[in-house]
Order: C-alpha cells, then sequence, then structure tokens
C-alpha cells in the first residue's frame, strides 16, 4: 500500500513537472520560433501575410528586440522613406545592430524628402515616428499582397530590387487627399518569412 501511494504521488509529481516544464518552453518559444516550428506550406500567402501583421505589430509597439527576430539574418533590412529603393543611399541594418542603433541617439542619414531633396537625419526612433509608423496602419482594412494600392510621383520599383520577394503593402488615409502606405518586403528562407526591406510612400498636401 505505501508503495502504492508513492508511486502514484510520484506519477502525479512528474505530470506536474511535464506541464510546468511544457509551459516553461511555450512562454520560452518567440513569436518568431512558432511560426516555423507551425511547419506553414512553403511561401503561402497567408502565411505571408500573418507574418507582416505580427511584424507590424512590433513596428507599431516600438518593439526593436521582437522587430529583429523577423529580419533577415544574413541580408538585414533596408529601409526606404520615399517609394523608390535605392539601394545605394537607403540605410541597411541586420538585427542586432538595429537593435543596438535604436537605443543610441545617434542621427543617420536615411535619404532625401521628396519635396525639397533635404536630407533625412534622424535618429532610428525618430526616423519610425516620421516615415515608418507615422500612421495606425493596422486600424486599416486596406491591405494588399504583391500589389500597390495608389500612386504617388515616385517610381514604383521593389519588385525590380527585391526579385526574390513578395510584399504586403498597409495603405493609411486622413480621409482627404493625404495618404501613406508601408510597404513590408519579404524572403521565404529555411523555412520561413523574413523582413529585407521597409518601402515608405506618402503623399501630404
Amino acid at each position: 500500500m505505501v508503495r502504492r501511494s508513492t508511486a502514484v504521488l510520484l506519477s502525479v509529481l512528474f505530470l506536474i513537472l511535464g506541464l510546468a516544464g511544457g509551459f516553461a518552453v511555450s512562454r520560452a518559444i518567440s513569436p518568431r520560433d512558432a511560426a516555423i516550428l507551425s511547419n506553414q506550406e512553403e511561401g503561402d500567402t497567408a502565411s505571408l501575410v500573418s507574418c507582416a501583421v505580427e511584424t507590424a505589430e512590433a513596428l507599431r509597439n516600438g518593439d526593436f528586440e521582437t522587430l529583429a527576430e523577423y529580419i533577415h539574418p544574413e541580408k538585414g533590412v533596408t529601409f526606404t522613406p520615399n517609394t523608390t529603393v535605392d539601394t545605394a543611399s537607403n540605410l541597411n541594418f541586420l538585427p542586432d545592430a538595429l537593435v543596438e542603433a535604436s537605443e543610441s541617439t545617434a542621427t543617420y542619414l536615411w535619404g532625401t524628402t521628396t519635396d525639397t531633396a533635404s536630407p533625412i537625419n534622424l535618429t532610428v526612433t525618430d526616423y519610425f515616428a516620421s516615415y515608418v509608423w507615422e500612421r495606425d496602419y493596422l486600424s486599416s482594412p486596406r491591405i494588399s499582397v504583391d500589389s500597390s494600392q495608389v500612386a504617388g510621383n515616385g517610381l514604383e520599383n521593389v519588385t525590380e530590387i527585391y526579385p526574390d520577394a513578395r510584399y504586403v503593402e498597409f495603405y493609411a488615409t486622413d480621409g482627404e487627399s493625404n495618404w501613406s502606405t508601408l510597404k513590408l518586403v519579404f524572403e521565404w528562407d529555411s523555412g520561413a518569412w523574413y523582413l529585407v526591406g521597409v518601402v515608405h510612400s506618402g503623399w501630404v498636401e
């Protein structure tokens, strides 16, 4: 009887430890790792949109640690402030470098403005506030895949610069003629989508 009680107690103990261990593992797995472990169909549109929304949430929250998990580990991510991608002048950051830069007060030259061709000298956080998440794109129902919803004056060259990528475009407007879009460009690599480009476009009167 004593042996049976001991065995039962041990079984319950192992069960509790197993559940606790499973909970700890699930808590430790990041959203990015969970997406990879879900064994999604290679390059499917549903997983692309899901990854874009998760990336957008990190952008909205200013969560650079989470954002870094979505950035391509070798190619990094290139930021384009005004429609036309120019790899010679647009800044590129590897995941860890972006996190480090986001914690700094150093300014970077991101490009030039479309109206006056003035240099865009901003910190990472200020650039994000002005040329990445200046509108709440997640509140907009207008999301497109591999197509632009509105055309500005700049050359749309995302598909030429990123021939092996796909993109999700978020569109937002103030209800008048002012609008902006945010293209999140991804490449499929090693069983997951990775962010390689963030392209901002807009028109303000």
